[in-house]
């Protein structure tokens, strides 16, 4: 796998903890010289680290002027350029790269430290970590100015929600929409990720797509050591799609589009409050531990109050409520009160050590005193110690004013943006405190607020990513309404406008298609004419046997054949003569019949590709409503299709024998229902491993393998003895994979991410699919054709043998819906929001009633393996479609995709023609 390196975290920083501190004449981690001191004993040579640093590819950095040693003023100038001077020395001679300026000591001159390290004759870059600088601006001129690299916008944050969202209101500042200060020279500072310390996967996740939408550096605080905490945290720090946003440059670094204030927030009736301990102070005396409804937990009271750690932080009072999970925390022997949220425990603590406010944060190991409570006559206390600093003792009192100065607090959601290259954008939605927030997004706004940096055209539409899950959500014209986002969570999109298609060319692709299942249908067809067999020559002889409809015309033709023998009663010269006329009366009726036969099929061919688009284009409607949490599950939909198709199938099978004349069916054998029953199993396990499948697979490898599907139903068909496996057929197979490459090299530059983890299973799924399919076609050709025609199969209509193959499919999908998504049918709000989008169902199904019909003729005219050539082609007029539609984007290697389809089509077809013909005599 990828290292942090391979994924552009280039530079490390050796922060606070090499000092020797308090050592020398001077205080601080200076010596008489100005020199600064490290600890030799747990960096021997600094120099090494450097070099090691290096010969990994990584720059490094150093921590200057900071924090782990107190340092005094120098007393005179001289000191204290003795102490820049050995800084600078001692930065060069390390072969440091970078240096990190804190705000702990008196060497906090940071035009002093650009111009001594500019002499030295070294590029270093100096990080400014001493405050806020504000934005680039010089006074006159307009002209931007950036007094260091990266500009820092904030101090460091705390790990919590509310200070990453907190530095983050500090941004627009530098981000102006129209004349950003931040730019590729001059990148805003957010300073240090806290990934990993935050409460939940939800709340680092959200910290992280921050920083990146605003193009602040990444800057991780993480124990690469500790390699279970870092495998957590890699699905974050580690997305590539992510990464590509913070990186890229379009123009501008990212700014704030909308914020919605907090005034709807149901606020605590009061505040907890850390202060010092005060006897006289009566609201510090009026706590009290007390059973919780839960068994083995605990609440704290205040009156009538109870503590409620439902906001996380600032912790705060409301009113007490039996059983609520909010209220209950357990006192632990260390004295932690531990709150358990979402199976993960987290302490309260007092904030920054000294309050004064109350938070709820990851417990800490060893139980430090901030973290440790008593709750005794009526005091409740944390196990501070008295004359220290660090941790002072603080008792716990009750306030109606906010305690925490933080913009955070009147925030309800943000929505943030960034332009990316070719005129798309990538949209984070930051849910604070709004309880059902699904953010609606109209493109057209957006165009107002981004101007040029959104290439949006209503004319186009616009495709939608999610980059944290790394999946497509759809193609959408005019606006999207976007899943629920929960409080403490994010969202992150990538909208790009869908680029403008050859539509005249994607159009004379599509004639070439048809007239390419043309000939395929017409080749086939005058193959199974001259050899008198639905099978190949040499492969057991027998006549393809059609609808009942079809039977009397095949008596006729048998009647007419006795009458023309009868007359063989003549002389030896009439008896010749009489068999010419026969030879040219069966070669005039083929003719007739095989044309009449081409047309039935390439009609049939328009039918079903005419109702495969319908259906596509319906489902499409029907799934990218715009909604995109609100859905029917894909299997659920697929069950209720193909009941909804067995039914109209019946219906129409019904309402053809009432209006027509057809023969009497016999009943069905076991033999016949086994076979049926087979059919709809295929079917439903057909669609549900490919849905399966679509989870875990990039549209390029599932592209790919659909198309080698041809080359398995070929061997299938050979297997079988319903079809020769030549070396043509070989060819044309080839071809058509050739094809589905280049069109599956065209959807990996959509940046599909599959999930890794689940590769294998979905190539699992996706080739159990194909081997269904392969399957269920050889099986319709054996069914449709080698039946005998007074048999049930014989004699049933392609109508009536839907309508008992479809209802057991619905089954199938229906117990893999229950088996893989339960979630979402159990979901109530999903069924009443798409009440509406049900009534589709018919139309679609009535359909795939049609596309159903027209394959089993199809197979029964031709194969298995012409019909699966055919349905390749198939993905052309398609695909026209989508662009027509719904603005889908193609691109030249679909083309390149499409013609070798085409290609291949037309070589399967010269295969049946090259097959060796029998005699007619054989006829």
């Amino acid at each position: 796998g990828k290292s942090l390196r391979d994924l552009g975290y280039s530079h490390v920083t050796l922060d606070d903890g090499w000092q020797e501190c308090r050592t020398s004449s001077t205080s601080g981690y200076h010596d008489a010289a100005g020199r600064p001191m490290v600890d030799l004993r747990r960096f021997p040579d600094l120099s090494k680290l450097t070099e090691y640093a290096h010969r990994l590819g990584l720059t490094m950095g150093w921590s200057v002027n900071s924090c782990a040693c107190a340092e005094a003023e120098p007393s005179t100038p001289a000191e204290l350029a003795s102490r820049y001077a050995g800084d600078v020395d001692a930065v060069v001679r390390y072969g440091f790269d970078r240096v990190r300026l804190e705000p702990c000591g008196p060497l906090d001159d940071i035009v002093r430290w650009r111009r001594l390290l500019n002499e030295t004759g070294r590029r270093i870059l100096v990080e400014d970590c001493l405050g806020a600088a504000g934005p680039p601006l010089a006074p006159t001129g307009g002209e931007l100015v950036c007094p260091s690299r990266p500009l820092p916008v904030v101090a460091e944050a705390e790990p919590s929600f509310d200070s990453m969202l907190s530095s983050l209101q500090l941004v627009p500042q530098s981000a102006d929409r129209q004349r950003p200060p931040s730019h590729t020279d001059c990148w805003a500072c957010m300073a240090t990720l806290h990934i990993g310390s935050l409460p939940t996967f939800a709340e680092s996740r959200a910290h992280f797509a921050a920083w990146s939408v605003t193009s602040s550096p990444l800057a991780l605080a993480l124990d690469v050591a500790n390699k279970s905490h870092l495998a957590m945290m890699w699905p974050i720090i580690g997305n590539e799609e992510v990464l590509a946003v913070n990186e890229q440059w379009a123009g501008h670094p990212g700014t704030l589009l909308v914020s919605e204030g907090a005034h709807h927030e149901d606020p605590p009736s009061r505040y907890v409050a850390a202060v010092p301990c005060d006897a006289s102070d009566t609201e510090q005396h009026r706590w009290s531990l007390e059973p919780s409804a839960t068994p083995g937990a605990s609440r704290i009271v205040f009156g009538d109050l109870c503590l409620d750690v439902g906001a996380m932080a600032p912790l705060g009072l409301r009113p007490c409520l039996d059983g609520s999970p909010t209220q209950t925390l357990a006192l632990r022997q260390d004295g932690t009160l531990v709150h358990e949220q979402g199976g993960k425990a987290f302490c309260v603590e007092v904030r920054n050590h000294v309050g004064p406010a109350l938070r709820l944060a990851t417990c800490a190991a060893g139980a430090p005193k901030h973290q440790r409570f008593s709750i005794t006559g009526g005091v409740w206390t944390d196990l501070g110690t008295a004359h220290d600093s660090a941790l002072p003792p603080r008792c716990m009192a009750v306030t109606s004013d906010y305690p925490v100065s933080s913009p955070a607090h009147s925030i309800r959601w943000q929505m943030w943006a960034k332009p990316q290259p070719d005129g798309a954008v990538a949209l984070l939605v930051l849910n604070r405190a709004e309880e059902n927030l699904r953010p609606k997004i109209e493109f057209r706004s957006l165009k107002d607020s981004l101007g040029s940096f959104f290439d949006y055209d209503v004319d186009r539409g616009v495709a939608v990513r999610d980059l944290h899950e790394r999946k497509d959500i759809g193609v959408f014209s005019e606006s999207l309404v976007g899943d629920h986002v929960p409080i403490r969570d994010s969202k992150f999109l990538l909208l790009t406008p869908v680029a403008p298609t050859n539509g005249a060319l994607m159009m004379i692709m599509s004639a070439l298609a048809m007239v390419s299942s043309v000939v395929v249908v017409g080749m086939v067809l005058k193959r199974f004419f001259r050899s008198g067999e639905g099978a190949d020559a040499g492969e057991g002889k027998f006549v393809p046997f059609a609808d009942s409809s079809d039977s009397d015309h095949s008596r006729s033709l048998s009647a007419d054949e006795a009458g023309v023998e009868g007359n063989k009663e003549e002389g030896d010269s009439s008896s010749e003569r009489e068999e010419l006329s026969l030879e040219e009366s069966l070669a005039q009726f083929d003719t007739a019949t095989e044309c009449q036969r081409i047309m039935q099929a390439a009609l049939l061919t328009i039918c079903w590709w005419s109702a495969a688009i319908y259906v596509t284009l319906m489902i499409k409607l029907t799934t990218n409503n715009g909604d995109m949490e609100s859905r029917v599950p894909p299997l659920m939909l697929t069950c209720l299709m193909n009941t909804t198709t067995g039914f109209i199938s019946w219906l129409v099978s019904l309402g053809s024998k009432l209006c027509c004349k057809h023969l009497p069916v016999p009943s069905a054998t076991h033999r016949e229902k086994l076979k049926i029953l087979a059919l709809g199993l295929l079917q439903g396990c057909e669609l549900g491993f490919l849905n399966k499948a679509l989870l875990y697979m990039s549209i390029s490898e599932r592209t790919m393998l659909q198309n080698c599907n041809v080359l398995l139903l070929m061997l299938t068909a050979r297997i079988c003895s319903l079809e020769q496996l030549t070396i043509l057929r070989a060819a044309a197979g080839l071809l058509l994979m050739i094809g589905g490459m280049f069109q599956g090299y065209a959807s990996s530059q959509e940046k599909q991410g599959p999930d890794p983890q689940g590769h294998i299973l979905g190539y699992v799924f996706m080739l159990s699919s194909m081997t269904m399919t392969s399957l269920k076609w050889a099986l319709i050709q054996f069914v449709t054709q080698r039946s005998h025609p007074e048999s049930f199969l014989g004699r049933v209509t392609k109508f009536e043998l839907a309508a008992l193959v479809q209802p057991t499919a619905g089954v199938v999908c229906l117990m893999l819906a229950f088996m893989f998504e339960w979630e979402g049918i159990s979901n109530q709000a999903m069924w009443r929001s798409q009440l509406h989008q049900l009534f589709r169902i018919p139309a679609m199904a009535l359909g795939i009633t049609m596309i159903m019909s027209s394959e089993l003729k199809l197979v029964q005219l031709t194969s298995a393996v012409a019909t699966a050539v055919l349905m390749n082609l198939h993905h052309i007029p398609m695909v026209v479609a989508g662009v027509v539609v719904f603005h889908d984007s193609v691109d030249a290697w679909n083309i390149y995709g499409f013609a070798f389809n085409i290609l291949g089509g037309i070589v399967y077809a010269l295969a049946r023609v090259f097959d060796e013909t029998p005699s007619v005599a054989a006829h």
